[in-house]
């Protein structure tokens, strides 16, 4: 009688530690319960880094400037064989990362299956020849590879100072042709009066991003103006500011023969010293015309 009730009591007490075992292993859980968040950290894909005359632009995390094509198109890359291996694609493993900085990233599927980032849907690139944060060797390149700038524009110069036989220092655009001012304009407030047929003949000079960018002029007298077709024309000192398209080459400034333009001085005023008398513009190629001499 005893034996049959110690007998159930062992029972018992195994079957209570067997429930136990079996409560216990239902609150651990397993691993693959947790949620994605926790498993895998997001990486820092994108930042913004301040570069000399440029301004700020996107790089990479490692600090290496970064690209866009104006072959591509937004989600979709043109560059790919040796193009890609002279501009590597700035990929991630995935779409678990973050940004600092930098506004509309996304991402897409390269035909190889990486996956490539973008800044306002256009694809980044990295430029072989940069071998070191902080260059940006490929800028300008082909007329058609710009940095990045933080919210997906070309960065470049609005202009760039230059010394013209004649005329002394004046302005001139990333390729080198002179800037004018038009005294049909006004400056207070800036406003450009010369659309259609005079816009033809002497083109706006457009800006891109927030803020306008002249290598040796005084940030405090750059600004731009909105056209009437919603694009940023560059003023200096409030004056808006054009090329002449008669100026094929740097070193040329027909357009100061022209009643009521001037070309701009890295002063921003317009002494007569950058009005030129009215004699013939020495045809393009003699001894007369000469390239203006960078003076930054």
């Amino acid at each position: 009688m005893g034996t049959s009730q110690e007998v159930e009591m062992i029972r018992k007490t195994v079957t209570v530690v067997a429930l136990g075992l079996i409560s216990l292993t239902a609150c651990a859980g397993t691993p693959e319960s947790k949620p994605v968040a926790q498993q895998q950290e997001s990486v820092v894909a994108l930042k913004i880094a301040e570069i000399d005359d440029l301004g700020p632009v996107v790089t990479d995390v490692e600090g290496f400037t970064l690209y866009r094509f104006d072959g591509d198109k937004p989600n979709e890359s043109t560059c790919d064989g040796e193009c890609a291996a002279t501009w590597p694609p700035a990929t991630v493993a995935d779409e678990n990362f973050t940004v600092e900085g930098v506004d509309e990233v996304g991402s897409f599927v390269r035909k190889d299956g990486s996956r490539q980032l973008t800044v306002d849907g256009m694809p980044q690139y990295r430029f072989a020849k940069d071998v070191k944060p902080g260059e940006t060797k490929g800028q300008g390149l082909q007329g058609k590879w710009f940095a990045t700038g933080k919210s997906g524009e070309r960065t470049q110069l609005a202009a760039r100072t230059g010394v013209i036989a004649g005329l002394g220092a004046v302005l001139t655009n990333s390729a080198g042709l002179t800037l004018y001012r038009f005294d049909g304009d006004t400056a207070q407030p800036p406003a450009s009066n010369c659309d259609g047929g005079c816009a033809a003949t002497w083109p706006p000079v457009y800006v891109e991003g927030e803020q306008p960018r002249v290598k040796g002029v005084d940030p405090k007298l750059l600004g731009t103006i909105t056209r009437k077709d919603g694009k940023k024309q560059l003023t200096v000192a409030n004056w808006p500011q054009y090329t002449f398209k008669n100026d094929s080459k740097p070193g040329e400034a027909k357009g100061v023969t022209v009643p009521k333009w001037f070309a701009t001085a890295t002063t921003a005023r317009r002494p007569s010293r950058t009005r030129r008398s009215r004699s013939p513009v020495r045809p393009s190629g003699t001894s007369g015309s000469s390239p203006p001499t960078p003076t930054g």
